[in-house]
C-alpha cells in the first residue's frame, strides 16, 4: 500500500528525483538532502509504514544491506560515539564524552552547552 500524501512513498517509488544510492523490489536507499555526516542516506521502502514499528520482520530483515562505518578515524571505538553517528550526529562535533550521554539517559537536565 501507498500514501499518495505521504513524500517518501513518492521519493521511493520514482515520483520524486532522488540522488539513489541502491534499489530493489522493496527499497530504495538515497543520499539525504540535508545530510548530518557525509554519506548520510535514508533507506526508504516502496510500502508505506507510518513508522519502523510497522514495518514486518521480514522486510526489515531485507534493509540490511551492508556495515556501516560508525567510528570516524582516529577516535576511540563505542557505542557512545556510535550511537551519535547513527543518529546523525558527528561525534567529531558533539562528542565531548560518555558523560552526557548517561546524563541524559536517566533524566538529569541538560542544557545546550553541556
Amino acid at each position: 500500500m501507498r500514501d499518495e500524501n505521504c513524500i517518501f512513498c513518492k521519493i521511493a517509488n520514482g515520483e520524486i528525483p532522488s540522488a539513489t544510492l541502491y534499489e530493489d523490489d522493496d527499497f530504495r536507499v538515497i543520499l539525504d538532502l540535508g545530510p548530518a555526516t557525509k554519506g548520510h542516506a535514508l533507506i526508504l521502502p516502496k510500502e508505506h509504514y507510518a513508522n519502523l514499528y510497522e514495518i514486518d520482520d521480514e522486510l526489515a530483515a531485507k534493509a540490511t544491506i551492508g556495515m556501516v562505518h560508525t567510528i570516524p578515524d582516529g577516535m576511540k571505538p563505542g557505542s557512545d560515539t556510535a550511537n551519535l553517528s547513527v543518529l546523525g550526529y558527528d561525534p567529531r562535533k558533539y562528542y565531548s564524552g560518555r558523560s552526557p550521554l548517561e546524563a541524559l539517559s536517566i533524566g538529569v537536565p541538560m542544557k545546550d552547552t553541556d
